[in-house]
């Protein structure tokens, strides 16, 4: 993957896309909830479906409204590293990095809409 450090990186790359994919299923399920889609249905079809993801598959077995709020320190301190990492690159990186921001401060918010 490259020179020394780059795998410390692509282990915050891979953190930091769950936690932005975190934030895309908060938004799907708030669109959900506006249309009246049941939202446990919904989980189980998309669970089994092309739009199925490791972040959706977490919720409820790994992540649960018990520890989601220990996930999330975790997550922001991780966020916190990534931040730091991507500095450099300016606004190229800013939105995504505010994207994973939300979707690891959120994270007890989604994991207690899955239940």
């Amino acid at each position: 993957m490259g020179g020394a450090g780059t795998g410390q990186m692509s282990k915050l790359i891979n953190n930091a896309l769950l936690m932005a994919n975190q934030e895309n299923l908060r938004d799907m399920l708030a669109i959900a909830d506006g249309m009246r889609v049941e939202i446990p249905a919904l989980v189980d079809v998309l669970r089994a479906g092309t739009a199925s993801s490791r972040a959706l598959q977490l919720l409820g077995s790994a992540v649960t409204t018990e520890n989601a709020g220990h996930l999330r320190e975790m997550q922001l301190v991780d966020m916190d590293i990534f931040a730091d990492a991507v500095h450099d690159l300016g606004d190229s990186a800013a939105d995504f990095t505010s994207r994973a921001v939300r979707g690891a401060r959120e994270l007890p918010e989604l994991a207690a809409r899955i239940h």
